[in-house]
Formats: structure tokens, sequence, C-alpha cells
């Protein structure tokens, strides 16, 4: 009996050997292997990215040194996010493949019909590189393979990062005007006015800019809200557009009765208009004769924006906040009362402590 168990024994080990020199082979000695980069290129050398999944896909060509949707009207796209994709594809690495058929090209999903995401990176007409974008091992790590290649690659490529998504891509800051060259804004009759002041002795003018601002006209015995007033010129200074949505004027965007219109006068003298109105469904349209497009806003912008203009939120009246902390002062028989609890306490504590 002793024979056929050593034989049996014997086959085992040489199976597990074999499996194990097999799955070496397929991981391409990952833990001997120097680290290589996935794609030899550079980032001057890519002038379209091209994502896509199965159902949708969004291009960014390059003009010059700035980035544009083509599919929306080669509308502006956000340079630092495609600056930043680009240089974090051309800086991906790996340790070698992990797998090198057509079975694990499909488990893995990155196969030519079968894939996640693609990524095509061309010069012109000519395509660099063509990228299938598979599974995930982690959040921030993708199964990837080259197109004409077998060898599959796991590398630190975050799926997010290659959102198939125009909005994503689109420059959402374009309707902002750098606070510091912001002279005022109007809102009706309401004009806030900003200038630049001397900073204090002992700090830092190179890192502190200190304003001051007036408003027109000032309903008596009232000040400015300087909060309030920082507030309103961050409602410019850091406006982010939701979706752009065209060109085009609907009606139903409701911008012939607006909820709000700004004119914001520039340090250059020059001026920009902004008009947000409210559809009948609930949501917001903003339009700025910064660019000829429309542009979705959040309920929540909308309503800061608001509020950040309405007088009652612009000024405050220096009596009737005194009148307040006035009223709440405890009054001459209250801190009476409180003085001799007070003693009591302190009395008590130290009979406790004699004890």
């Amino acid at each position: 009996m002793r024979k056929p168990l050593y034989v049996l024994s014997a086959l085992l080990v040489v199976q597990l050997l074999l499996a194990l020199g097999l799955n070496l082979g397929h991981k391409g000695l990952q833990a001997g292997e120097a680290s290589k980069t996935l794609l030899a290129l550079k980032p001057a050398d890519v002038t379209e990215i091209v994502l896509s999944n199965p159902q949708k896909s969004v291009t960014l060509a390059k003009k010059g040194s700035d980035w544009l949707l083509p599919g929306s009207n080669n509308f502006p796209a956000d340079n630092n996010q495609v600056h930043n994709l680009l240089n974090n594809l051309l800086a991906l690495n790996h340790t070698g493949a992990v797998a090198d058929n057509n079975d694990a090209a499909k488990r893995f999903k990155v196969a030519a019909n079968d894939f996640e995401k693609k990524l095509v990176l061309k010069h012109g007409n000519n395509i660099l590189a063509t990228v299938f974008v598979g599974t995930s091992a982690s959040m921030h790590q993708a199964h990837v393979r080259l197109k004409g290649q077998a060898n599959i690659y796991l590398v630190d490529l975050p799926s997010y990062q290659l959102a198939v998504d125009k909005s994503h891509w689109q420059n959402h800051r374009l309707l902002s005007i750098d606070g510091d060259k912001i002279a005022s804004i109007s809102t009706g009759k309401l004009t806030l006015t900003q200038h630049q002041v001397t900073a204090p002795k002992g700090s830092d003018a190179s890192m502190t800019k200190v304003f001051n601002w007036q408003l027109s006209p000032m309903p008596k015995g009232d000040v400015v809200n300087k909060d309030a007033a920082q507030t309103a010129i961050n409602q410019i200074a850091y406006l982010r557009t939701g979706v752009q949505l065209g060109d085009k004027a609907k009606p139903d965007y409701g911008l012939d009765k607006p909820v709000l219109s700004l004119k914001v006068t520039r340090t250059d003298g020059s001026t920009v208009s902004y008009q947000l109105a409210k559809e009948p469904k609930g949501g917001y349209i903003l339009k700025s004769s910064l660019r000829p497009q429309y542009f979705a806003l959040s309920a929540g912008q909308a309503q800061a924006m608001l509020n950040a203009f309405s007088l009652s939120k612009l000024v405050q009246n220096p009596k009737a906040k005194q009148a307040k902390v006035a009223s709440t002062a405890p009054s001459p028989s209250m801190e009476k009362a409180i003085g001799k609890a007070d003693a009591i306490f302190k009395k008590d504590t130290r009979t406790l402590v004699k004890q």
C-alpha cells in the first residue's frame, strides 16, 4: 500500500511545481523584473485623445496650447485636467505581464471587442497608441492591453480619470473673473464697489491683499457687512458653471424674467453681464456676456448667489447689533444671584477639601 502512496505524492509534487512554473511564466516574473514604461511617448507628441466605452466616446483635441472638445463645437476643455491625464498616462509603468492569451483578455475585459474603456492617443491623423482598459484590481489599479500585443499588464490607473463624459472635461471656470480685477458689481439700483487699500503695518502685503467696500445707496444708519461683501465678490471670482447647454436660447430658460441680473465692472473699465433665471421645472440657467453658451447652475449655487446679493445680507446696523448684545447680557439681579451661587459653590468646595 505504501508504494502507490509514494507514487501519488510524487505526482502531486510534480503537478505543483508545473503549476508554479506556469504561474511565474504568465506573471512575467514580476518580483524580479524592473519597472518598464507602458507608453514610450512624450506629452508634446499627443494632439488628440479619444476616450470611449461600448456606449459612447469623447474626443479632446489640442489647438495651439489649448485643449478643446470638437464634439461640443470646440468648447474649451479644462487644460489642467487634460494635462494631468496625459502626464499620468505617459508615466504608467508595469513590472511584467500578468497574462498573455485571448481567454485572459476576455476575463480581464481588455479584448478588442470586449473592454471596459478604450483610449486612443493620436498625433494629427496618426494613431500613436491604442490602450484597452479593463477590470480594476483596486480603486487605483486597472488591467490594460496595448492593441497589437497579447501581454496584459496591471498599472496604476484609476478608472475615474478616464471619464467618457463631455461635461467632465469642459472648462467650468470660463465665467469667473479674478476677484482682484473686480471694481464693482451692480444689481438693480444697488452697487457694491471694491477697492484695495494699504495693508496694515506688520502684515505681509505680498501675501495678504486688503480690500474695502462701499455700497450705494446705503440705508441710513447701516454699514457694509465686510464678510458678506467678500462673499458676494467670491460668487463671481470662484464661479463654476454646470452643464454647457449650447448657444441656442429656449423659452423655458426664463431669461426674459431673470431672478437676478448683475453687471460687473472690471478694473480696466470693461463690463460683464450675468443673468440668472429659473426654469418652470425648478432648474436654474446662467447666461453671461463672456460666452455665447447657456449654462445650467445647481440649485445650491443659484440660491447662494441670490443670497449673496441681497441687501439684507450686505449691510448691518451697528446700533441694532449693540442692542442685541445688550439684550443678551444678564440683568443686575441675575448677576447678584449668580454671585451668590458662585460663593456657595466655593464654600462647599472648601468644606469638602477639609474633610
